[in-house]
């Protein structure tokens, strides 16, 4: 950038959700799961505050103890199933008045590592305005198909190779999120993350599974 600007996090953390309830402080190898986004964001010497939104006072006791702020709670009406991650940002950007970058974070996906959310931020300049990760889909193309299932398989391409966005770092100036409602448009630049890393959570499969890698790389220090 032409000039350094602050950062903060935000961890978005409904209490209501559905598939796994009360997935967000579930205990993820003896701590909330919260936890380990917070305690990464403040690890990162580029992030100058971390900020949860949340609609839930147990979460906000849990965060807050854990070292990050709840400047307010989040409103009842952005915490349904059917609102998405940006517009609780643009909530919180809006209400703290905030001019800078803002780095989004998923409880979701314990497994990330703080080189993921450095490069993020550091991608952001005056030609790049937001930028997400992605991880490479492990299979070719040509046995990934569009169409609807008891259709004819048509692949989606022979050459192709397919990236997915994992859901755990989203990277953005704030007036780039005022003026947008969604990262997954053209305007959003890409970087890879791994596979491994890019586990999230939504379901109590997912959760072991996440569970048993991040002892794996407890033990193997990797």
């Amino acid at each position: 950038m032409s000039k350094k600007l602050p950062v903060i996090a935000i961890i978005p953390a409904r209490g209501n959700s559905k598939r796994l309830k009360n997935k967000n402080i579930k205990n993820f190898m003896g701590k909330p799961l919260i936890y380990w986004t917070i305690k990464q964001s403040l690890a990162v010497k580029l992030i100058d505050r971390v900020i949860v939104s949340t609609e839930d006072i147990k979460i906000a006791k849990i965060a807050k103890s854990c070292g990050a702020e709840v400047p307010f709670m989040r409103p009842t009406k952005l915490s349904g199933d059917h609102i998405s991650a940006t517009d609780v940002i643009r909530n919180t950007i809006k209400k703290l008045k905030f001019n800078g970058i803002v780095v989004l974070l998923q409880p979701t996906s314990p497994l990330r590592v703080k080189k993921d959310i450095i490069k993020g931020i550091s991608m952001i300049n005056d030609n790049v305005q937001s930028a997400m990760s992605v991880y490479k889909f492990p299979h070719p193309s040509e046995i990934t198909t569009l169409n609807e299932i008891g259709k004819k398989f048509s692949p989606i391409s022979k050459t192709k190779e397919l990236n997915i966005a994992n859901g755990a770092v989203y990277v953005a100036t704030s007036n780039w999120l005022l003026k947008n409602h969604t990262f997954y448009c053209e305007d959003v630049y890409t970087y890879e993350m791994s596979v491994e890393n890019s586990i999230d959570i939504d379901d109590d499969y997912q959760f072991k599974i996440a569970e048993a890698m991040f002892k794996l790389r407890k033990i193997n220090k990797y």
